[in-house]
């Protein structure tokens, strides 16, 4: 079973924006500005940003991302590990 897509991951997907576009948006409203690898990183999940740069990306996003969804995404991934740990221990019983 697949990870929930993150909150960037579904923004991006959903204006058909690079990584590189990305963080041109974030430019007024972070300084220093992340790496690409970075964002990239939180795009795909391997990484949450910190606080600070969840209020920058929501300004940049119009408030379609924000600090509260990626909240709901990291509660979400528990129940998904949860449910896999409980898959997991069924099939050994």
């Amino acid at each position: 079973m697949s990870r929930p897509a993150t909150p960037l991951r579904e923004y991006l997907d959903r204006h058909r924006l690079t990584i590189s576009a990305f963080r041109a948006q974030l430019a007024p409203h972070l300084d220093p500005l992340p790496s690409l690898p970075a964002i990239s990183q939180w795009a795909s999940g391997r990484r949450v940003p910190v606080a600070h740069i969840q209020m920058a990306m929501m300004l940049a996003t119009n408030g379609e991302v924000t600090p509260l969804d990626w909240a709901r995404w990291s509660t979400s991934l528990r129940s998904h590990d949860d449910g896999d740990r409980a898959r997991r221990r069924g099939n050994r019983e």
